[in-house]
């Protein structure tokens, strides 16, 4: 299936881009975020309130997430750091999807939180000023998440019955140069045209819940988390985070509003 108008008839009965790429989403060889750390991460969970996926507070209380993330009767839950007044509120408003010139829609949302007075007072993410200055491969980042955090036994099978980590746990990755994710993933038709970087999993690796969480320097959001090679085994293969400098310009003009 490819195209805005297919994937939007896929989300509206229930079947998110996680169906079509197979995505897992988890930090795995990290640890607990510091409580002065990473304010701006939003849980994102389903009308039962389990968990599907992360995200960042931008300015104008919208949250940056990945596209697959969607699901309606979906809650945000901001403030989950301790000492943080937390608060969990329904999205009621559309989810803002970017499409392309060819109607190809990117694994990218942004979510509009309503207008509630009493939300923590939270430091938002900033987007970067100047992306000639991205990270790069080799460069470290940081991504956070609260999903399960470990393997089974001895094994590199992802444990996906973990259940979720009890703090945000976060962890350093470094970039790579992307060309063998590139080549794993060369028949799947959304990541042809998605923008994105790559980061390894030698000794970090992500899954289920994590997704759409901020790929961080500093205060700085520079990439979310989207997809990985390898969704049965943890350390194999890198994985794949949408690329905001390339998304920067639509991300601006739809939280200015």
């Amino acid at each position: 299936m490819g195209g805005l108008t297919s994937l939007l008839l896929l989300l509206c009965v229930g079947v998110t881009l996680s169906s079509v790429l197979n995505l897992q989403k988890r930090i795995i060889g990290g640890g607990n975020c510091p409580d002065n750390q990473r304010k701006y991460h939003v849980k994102l969970i389903n009308e039962v309130d389990l968990l599907e996926c992360g995200g960042s507070l931008l300015k104008n209380n919208w949250i940056l997430t990945a596209a697959h993330c969607w699901m309606w009767g979906m809650k945000a839950v901001v403030g989950v750091h301790p000492g943080t007044n937390k608060k969990t509120v329904v999205i009621t408003a559309p989810p803002v999807m970017h499409g392309d010139d060819q109607n190809r829609i990117h694994d990218i949302m942004l979510l509009k939180l309503p207008p509630l007075d009493n939300l923590p007072k939270i430091t938002p993410v900033d987007l970067p000023a100047d992306c000639t200055k991205k990270p790069k491969p080799e460069d470290t980042v940081q991504v956070a998440g609260f999903g399960v955090t470990k393997t089974k036994g001895t094994t590199k099978e992802r444990d996906l019955e973990g259940g979720e980590a009890k703090k945000l746990q976060c962890a350093d990755i470094k970039l790579t140069d992307c060309t063998k994710l590139k080549n794993i993933m060369s028949t799947d038709e959304l990541t042809s045209y998605n923008h994105f970087l790559c980061g390894e999993t030698s000794k970090v690796d992500l899954s289920q819940g994590d997704s759409g969480g901020g790929v961080m320097v500093g205060n700085t959001i520079y990439g979310v988390f989207s997809f990985m090679g390898d969704a049965e085994e943890a350390h194999t293969e890198d994985v794949g985070f949408m690329d905001v400098c390339e998304y920067k310009k639509w991300i601006e003009a739809t939280v200015a509003k």
